[in-house]
């Protein structure tokens, strides 16, 4: 007997003002207003390639703009199991550690290694139908808390961030209503009990604070409601202490996230007045620059144990990755400096630089020791965290025509080719990385080559049908915002656009000011529909 299959596709889902889509999208407007101001006359054959990858990404956003993640349409066998006496939490629990224990074993018989994999792949098929059916009410006992919380971790895992916030709204939800985040309703249990459901708790704290920078979403956790005392030093740590210090920091990590969304990418942080968000900014890469300090002493504490680990060593390495990345996404926010010719806070370039530098020292030690954690390595550092410094070097390269900065691109879309056979989600940001890389070296060729102010045009796109990609994408600017011909980025200098009408607000001394703070909202809100194309299941690889 076979459950019947389920498709669920609901409307498109919101991702805000702090989300990677948001922007992605921003680089897309980026270089419709740089391209506004390059020759491409010469290198009709040369565009080719670059437009014909920019109008398979219109097929599919003209498709479906996002496409919701929770879609699952397979069955799954009952009689597989010895007793249909089971609830839904129970099954989830079981079908999705089975799926993680076949997944990682590594048996050495070829034969036991394909027998393993048909047990991973039955038991995820199992797991995602009854993830699929989960009712809209569930009752609040500690095996739903569990059972959802480790499906949200499980979504993650395979790059279904909407579906993962579902299903952490929910455990955060029958967490708060079993009080598991007071002090209060615990100190009658069991010691081992009242450790288990704290770790739990902040199992679902840092899911729900990441998700919330990650998808601009508001948290479901108010800091303001846990109360000091329930932290994880005070629990019960058994021998395994150091573990119980990295997981801290990653609540403390998490926490800092929370802040970044909060203090900066709300729909309230960015009402405030330029001189509050900048004094946010200053707060907030002080308390990431201490949580960092406290994390090496950590990673010292425990870099003898994750020589015998592969997986802890993978975190520990990447950790660093995504101390930079959030450090960008931070100064991503500074208020535009008078004076400066670029559109971004040195100190947000140098950032991002130093991430994507890290990132391929990472991806190099892995090659080296072990490639098969390169797919885990990016869902948790360059999906689930937003992953912007990628965006903003594609931003300055486009601005600056920096040749050192375009290499890191090609670098990063390089390191993530090896990943693309085993995960789809790497695939697919490998796709758009490309498209990124590809549209960044054909402007820097045009930027290059186009020395001299005679061999420039003001709407250089117009003989190639560019315009109505870039139209389409989200790339061009109205015809009265196009820049005079002789204010070319080929220069390394913005192009200058007057502050009237609607558009960009630009300042004489140099650049834009894309952090004015409606400016910026719109940079982060309009930027979404990008990154929103990895969740969907049609937007596929092509030669």
């Amino acid at each position: 007997m076979e459950r019947p299959s389920r498709i669920l596709t609901p409307d498109a889902t919101f991702e805000g003002e702090s989300s990677l889509s948001a922007h992605s999208r921003f680089a897309k407007d980026f270089l419709g207003k740089a391209l506004g101001t390059c020759p491409m006359k010469d290198l009709r054959l040369e565009m080719d390639e670059t437009l014909a990858a920019l109008g398979h990404l219109i097929d599919v956003q003209k498709q479906k703009s996002v496409q919701y993640d929770a879609v699952y349409t397979e069955t799954v066998p009952t009689d597989v199991y010895y007793s249909n006496n089971y609830t839904d939490a129970q099954l989830i629990i079981v079908t999705v550690c089975l799926h993680w224990l076949f997944a990682d074993a590594r048996p050495e018989e070829s034969s036991l290694q394909e027998e393993y994999g048909q047990y991973s792949q039955r038991c995820r098929v199992s797991l995602e139908t009854t993830l699929s059916r989960l009712p809209l009410h569930l009752p609040p006992t500690w095996d739903y808390v569990c059972a959802v919380t480790l499906g949200a971790y499980y979504t993650v895992q395979i790059s279904k961030p909407s579906l993962a916030w579902t299903l952490a709204t929910m455990a955060s939800h029958l967490c708060q209503s079993l009080g598991y985040h007071r002090i209060s309703t615990l100190k009658n249990d069991q010691v081992g009990s009242r450790t288990e459901k704290v770790h739990v708790f902040w199992a679902i704290y840092v899911l729900d604070k990441g998700l919330s920078l990650r998808l601009g979403r508001p948290s479901t956790i108010r800091d303001s409601d846990i109360p000091l005392s329930l932290s994880l030093e005070g629990c019960e740590s058994g021998n395994r202490p150091e573990y119980q210090h990295y997981s801290s920091q990653w609540v403390r990590i998490a926490r800092i996230q929370g802040k970044i969304y909060e203090n900066l990418y709300s729909p309230h942080a960015l009402a405030m007045p330029s001189q509050d968000r900048q004094e946010h900014v200053v707060q907030l890469v002080e308390e990431l620059e201490s949580a960092r300090s406290n994390m090496k002493l950590v990673q010292e504490r425990l870099s003898q144990k994750a020589q015998q680990n592969r997986v802890l060593h993978m975190l520990l390495k990447s950790e660093d990755v995504v101390h930079f990345s959030l450090l960008t996404l931070i100064y991503r926010a500074m208020p535009h400096q008078p004076g400066s010719i670029s559109t971004f806070d040195e100190r947000c370039i140098m950032a991002a630089r130093q991430t994507l530098d890290l990132h391929q020292n990472c991806v190099d030690v892995m090659h080296r020791t072990d490639s098969s954690l390169l797919a885990i390595y990016i869902t948790w550092t360059m999906l689930y965290t937003p992953f912007t410094p990628f965006i903003v070097i594609f931003c300055h390269t486009i601005e600056g025509a920096d040749a050192v900065d375009l290499s890191r691109l090609q670098s990063v879309v390089v390191s993530l080719q090896s990943a693309c056979e085993v995960s789809e989600p790497a695939a697919k940001l490998h796709h758009l990385f490309q498209v990124l890389y590809n549209v960044a070296l054909r402007y820097f060729e045009l930027a290059t080559k186009a020395s001299t102010p005679s061999q420039r045009t003001p709407q250089m796109q117009s003989d190639h049908g560019l315009s109505a990609y870039l139209t389409a994408l989200g790339f061009a600017l109205p015809a009265k915002h196009l820049p005079d011909a002789g204010s070319s980025l080929a220069r390394g200098v913005a192009p200058a656009v007057d502050g009237s009408g609607d558009g960009v607000v630009y300042d004489p001394s140099g650049g834009y000011d894309w952090t004015d703070r409606e400016q910026l909202g719109d940079w982060f809100y309009n930027n979404k529909q990008m990154m929103g194309l990895l969740e969907d299941d049609d937007f596929h690889l092509f030669g």
